[in-house]
């Protein structure tokens, strides 16, 4: 079975600064396009860290990570994938580390910042090309 790893911003171009609402909307709009990916890719094993935010919030939150902790954690993930899927709608200094990550480790990345036909052309190509 072939894995990706999902990436998308949470806090995007405000980082540290950004409001709980910019928060629950990246991660709310990301989880949209990611189950659109598991829809239209049954067979892709996708690791949508978005689905785990929650977690991550509190800690953060609460001091217990810091930014940078997060952003290793989600590269350290990143690069056991097979490939990366970047919905790039909004800048994220994080989704460009994984990003870096994956391409040091010679892992593809479709990237994308619209979901619709020509995303998921990119996906299958990359997958293709995986085969």
């Amino acid at each position: 079975m072939t894995t990706a790893y999902f990436m998308a911003p949470v806090r995007g171009a405000n980082g540290d600064e950004s409001t709980a609402e910019e928060r629950a909307a990246n991660i709310e709009k990301a989880q949209m396009v990611a189950r659109s990916i598991e829809r239209r890719f049954p067979d892709l094993d996708l690791y949508v860290p978005h689905d785990h935010e929650e977690i991550i919030e509190e800690l953060w939150l609460h001091g217990e990570v810091a930014s940078e902790d997060i952003v290793w954690a989600f590269c350290q993930l990143a690069v056991k994938r097979d490939f990366g899927i970047w919905y790039d709608h909004v800048y994220s200094g994080g989704c460009r580390e994984e990003q870096v990550a994956m391409e040091a480790s010679d892992k593809s990345v479709a990237r994308f910042s619209e979901w619709g036909d020509s995303a998921g052309e990119a996906i299958a190509a990359t997958i293709a090309e995986l085969q």
